[in-house]
């Protein structure tokens, strides 16, 4: 039977009212409680959330009404923000679920399978922070959609102000235990993302002939890598992608050894507390020709070997497979047993960001 429009609000009134009798609604925090009649759909959304996920949703709607008193952004962004954080949710379950001896090959998993209505509408996250000690970048691993009426100055303050709270709620309490306070947020498209991570991580693109992208405004940025000479590397600028990160310290997320890794940097611990990355913003015009000359181009490699006569530059090896711990690995022929030992049980990440669905 198709239910009506009538039927389908008696059906979720009844489990609102369930959700009550638990204790959730009916404990209801007053900055949720006291939201105007017209945004009594917040008020369910709360009701049903699995009770886990409470206390995040309620701190995300007090940050809401701090940045926004005006109340728009429950209808222009709320709704994307909360799918994105459901998303998130499921992803890490399904991560979760396949165990250690498994890898998530599906299709677009390393940027997230949330579909949007293309890469200029979907965003990813970004936050800086600082501490006693240092400042950093840090990415979130939080993907969403964007309305165009979605303010994004509001957006960033909001995910700003939830910043400790969502990594808390997913078991990371390190953010807040090492002092840590969040201090911006930058939500950048991923086509932005796409135009200024390529050429970073493959910095010969522009020479690259007919296969060069096209772009109509290309920049320089300038890399320095701890103590060395500093060296220029080009990317695309179009639809003002370099302001939707705020400022080039952003950018040197993109430099170090996270992902691919293109200038050869240690990867034994989080390479930012080994080597600097100072990135800056080039006042020089891009020319092609400077740009891919043999000069220019050996200066781009980085901690990677420079070229003898004769021989091509040495780059990173494209990024391997993730090791599967030994228990995964397939035995040899059996031998026979020795005195058995107790198995570990392989460690599972408790890592569970965003909300449940």
């Amino acid at each position: 039977m198709k239910l009506t429009p009538l039927l389908i609000k008696i059906a979720a009134s009844l489990a609102i009212a369930a959700k009550a009798v638990n204790g959730q609604c009916g404990n209801m925090p007053d900055s949720i409680a006291n939201l105007p009649p017209f945004l009594a759909a917040v008020k369910e959304q709360y009701c049903i959330l699995p009770s886990a996920d409470a206390d995040l949703f309620k701190k995300l709607v007090e940050a809401i009404l701090k940045a926004d008193p005006t109340y728009a952004f429950f209808g222009t962004c709320l709704p994307d923000l909360v799918k994105g954080m459901q998303h998130q949710q499921s992803e890490a379950a399904y991560k979760e679920a396949l165990g250690p001896c498994k890898v998530d090959d599906r299709e677009g998993t390393a940027y997230s399978r949330l579909e949007c209505e293309d890469n200029k509408t979907k965003l990813l996250t970004f936050s800086r922070l600082t501490s006693p000690v240092r400042t950093t970048v840090n990415p979130w691993d939080l993907y969403m959609c964007k309305l165009a009426s979605c303010d994004t100055d509001t957006l960033n303050k909001v995910l700003t102000s939830i910043y400790l709270d969502y990594f808390e709620a997913g078991g990371d309490n390190d953010w807040r235990l090492e002092n840590f306070k969040p201090i911006a947020t930058y939500t950048p498209t991923m086509e932005c993302y796409f135009q200024i991570a390529k050429p970073i991580r493959d910095t010969e693109l522009y020479c690259s002939g007919v296969s060069a992208p096209v772009c109509s405004n290309t920049k320089l940025i300038e890399v320095k890598l701890g103590d060395d000479a500093p060296f220029e590397v080009a990317i695309c600028d179009d639809n003002d992608c370099l302001d939707s990160l705020g400022e080039p310290f952003t950018l040197s997320i993109l430099a170090d050894g996270f992902g691919e890794n293109p200038f050869c940097l240690p990867e034994e611990t989080i390479p930012r507390e080994i080597t600097d990355v100072i990135i800056t913003y080039s006042k020089k015009a891009f020319n092609l020709s400077d740009y891919c000359s043999v000069a220019a181009a050996s200066g781009r490699t980085g901690r990677c070997k420079t070229p003898k006569a004769g021989k091509a530059t040495k780059f990173p090896k494209a990024t391997k497979a993730p090791k599967l711990p030994k228990e995964c690995k397939k035995s040899k022929a059996p031998k026979a047993p020795k005195a058995t030992k107790a198995t570990k049980a392989p460690k599972i990440s408790k890592v569970r960001r965003g909300l449940r669905a």
